[in-house]
């Protein structure tokens, strides 16, 4: 089962589009790994969705809430979310690890409400209020998925992920190196890792800056424009 099953559900999972944007999702793929939950160890089944699924299910919804470029639509974003957890194994639910995950998407969406509300923002607004500073939003996105009690995702799983929403190409340069840490390409940028404190730095202008996930995509598109 390790050795065969389990790293197809891996790859399915991976290779799953997550897309608000489509209306009649494909559930096929996803239900398929579902019915294995009654027969693979739980923690096995909880594993795999918080490194393959989970990542990229929050990043998503992050990015839908924080979109300047489309209509921010409250019932379209709840019936994503309600057809996803509809569609997670009752084996699952009850686990604390996938209800926590759950509980921070909710949070994210009720914060979004709750200022749409209150403040009678746009879309773009909301992005300023949601984004908790302009450096580290991203990073502190992933620290508050892992929880007290749950093991930190690598940044770079995190970043991986990232890219993959943005259709974008992310892997390591073979033999460049800076200051004894692996230079990636994430996209057409440069860019460098510190796990320790969860930062981001990219190359701009012949030097390395912090930056955020987003300032990375907008480094890459205007990269395109030169």
């Amino acid at each position: 089962m390790h050795r065969c099953v389990v790293p197809t559900l891996q790859l399915t999972l991976q290779g799953f589009l997550i897309n608000p944007a489509i209306i009649n999702q494909n559930w096929d793929q996803f239900d398929w790994v579902m019915s294995w939950a009654s027969v693979i160890p739980i923690h096995v089944m909880v594993d795999l969705l918080l490194k393959f699924f989970f990542t990229r299910w929050l990043l998503v919804l992050y990015d839908r809430l924080l979109c300047s470029n489309c209509k921010l639509e409250a019932e379209e974003v709840i019936n994503w979310y309600i057809g996803w957890k509809g569609h997670l194994a009752p084996e699952l639910l009850a686990n604390q690890s996938i209800r926590h995950q759950l509980s921070l998407g909710l949070h994210m969406m009720n914060e979004a409400a709750q200022l749409i509300l209150k403040d009678g923002i746009s879309s773009q607004g909301l992005k300023q209020k949601l984004s908790y500073d302009s450096t580290t939003s991203e990073q502190r996105l992933h620290k508050a998925q892992s929880g007290a009690a749950e093991p930190n995702m690598p940044l770079r799983q995190v970043i991986e992920a990232y890219a993959q929403i943005h259709n974008l190409p992310f892997k390591p340069k073979f033999g460049r190196m800076h200051d004894g840490q692996q230079i990636y390409a994430f996209g057409n940028i440069s860019i460098k890792l510190d796990p320790v404190n969860e930062y981001v730095y990219a190359l701009k202008d012949q030097a390395w800056s912090l930056v955020s996930f987003s300032d990375l995509v907008k480094m890459h598109n205007h990269s395109l424009t030169r």
